[in-house]
């Protein structure tokens, strides 16, 4: 409820001049011989003065307690609420630091190299209000093809399309200096942006920005380059970031996991056998008497045979299953929500595999080997990795023990007898 204060000095002008006057009639009318009845009309008019100052000074103090229980701001609260209610713009390099902080979490993960060029771009070509943004890669030999393109804020990936001759001439330029390029046309502005990577040039971005976005940016094309300089900078380490994790955690000779990414997923999947009390079975595959095979056949045909078996395993496992280098000769495979029984099956059917097999060593002759397993289930008495890797390893010693191409399942070792006491 807000009433003016000029109705409220009004008001309060009135009654003065209400009450002036009334007094004035009531000292007048006062004399001997008076009626009542004629003293009623400025004793009225006396109580409507008083009774209406009396209103004007409750309306002026009733702000001031609504204000003080909460139920109404003043002016000054009101427009700062409203102000704090009011979209927010962010600054050229507030937006820049959000790029370039996306990017960064994007080179962290995990994500394919698909996905980081589409949101990159994405990134990019919200950054500089961009109507197209292309990206070049060029292959090991060094030629350029058009990878992507992000129109009007929708990527589209390519399989290598072809260079036109206008892309070629660009590049050409672009290459010339490893440097940014910026040219002005009557509808905008377009940059060339350098992916460069130990002074080798891997890529190039062509980001095309119109003149209405251009000027609704503001700072000018000189500006926006710069910041786009720094987004495509994030962007290339973005770029090799799958590639980098793929050297992480794959094992460049056979194609298998790492052991070091081995611990890892052991590590998770542990903690979900004593969440859901499901089953887990280790699976560890080592070739007989692979050091002999190694210096009596050379480095080059051990390798084959290893990559070999290492593609036997990846092909006759679960999706669920994951393999893994474990050692320079050693394969293990996790199986989740997998007994004993079964890793024991899918085991012998490995050993067979690798003794059904044929590599070629240099000499042209056949390579015949063949493989022992040790197998380890999950015990929730005995959690963690390091339990289930050293049991493993003690079923495949107990294996190779026994002799060349044979599976053991870990048991716990044989108590021996306790010694009788002697009697009395």
């Amino acid at each position: 409820m807000r009433i003016p204060p000029v109705l409220l000095y009004a008001g309060a002008l009135v009654a003065a001049l209400t009450l002036a006057l009334a007094g004035w009639d009531l000292a007048r009318r006062f004399a001997p011989g008076a009626s009542v009845s004629d003293l009623a009309g400025p004793v009225l008019a006396v109580a409507s003065a008083l009774i209406l100052i009396v209103m004007l000074d409750w309306a002026r103090n009733l702000r001031r307690r609504l204000r003080h229980s909460g139920w109404e701001e003043d002016e000054d609260d009101l427009e700062r609420s409203q102000a704090a209610a009011a979209p927010r713009v962010a600054t050229a390099d507030e937006e820049l630091a959000r790029v370039v902080l996306g990017l960064q979490r994007l080179a962290g993960s995990e994500a394919a190299a698909p996905q980081v060029i589409e949101e990159g771009l994405k990134a990019i070509a919200a950054l500089a209000r961009a109507a197209n943004v292309a990206l070049w890669l060029a292959d090991d030999a060094g030629r350029f093809s058009l990878r992507a393109e992000c129109v009007e804020g929708q990527a589209v990936l390519h399989e290598g399309a072809a260079l036109t001759p206008q892309d070629e001439e660009e590049l050409r330029q672009l290459l010339a200096g490893l440097k940014p390029l910026e040219g002005k046309a009557e509808d905008g502005a377009r940059f060339l942006l350098p992916l460069v990577n130990a002074e080798r040039c891997v890529g190039a971005l062509r980001v095309e920005v119109p003149a209405a976005a251009l000027a609704e940016l503001g700072g000018g094309a000189a500006h926006l380059g710069a910041r786009l300089a720094q987004a495509a900078g994030q962007f290339r380490t973005a770029l090799g970031a799958p590639d980098a994790y793929g050297r992480a955690v794959q094992d460049p000779s056979t194609g298998l996991y790492t052991r070091r990414h081995l611990r890892a997923r052991l590590a998770e999947a542990t903690a979900a056998c004593r969440r859901y009390g499901e089953p887990l079975a280790l699976v560890v595959l080592d070739v007989d008497s692979f050091g002999m095979l190694n210096g009596k056949l050379g480095r080059g045909a051990a390798d084959r045979l290893l990559q070999q078996i290492a593609a036997l395993v990846r092909q006759n496992v679960r999706e669920a299953d994951s393999a893994y280098r474990y050692g320079a000769d050693e394969i293990a495979v996790v199986m989740p929500n997998t007994e004993a029984s079964r890793a024991r099956a899918v085991a012998d059917r490995l050993c067979r595999l690798v003794r059904e097999s044929r590599v070629l060593a240099d000499d042209g002759n056949p390579i015949i080997a063949t493989a022992s397993a040790g197998i380890a289930e999950f015990d929730e008495d005995a959690p963690g990795v390091e339990p289930l890797l050293t049991r493993a390893e003690e079923a495949l010693a107990a294996a190779k023990a026994a002799g060349r191409d044979r599976i053991r399942l870990w048991q716990p070792p044989a108590q021996a007898p306790e010694p009788a006491k002697p009697e009395a």
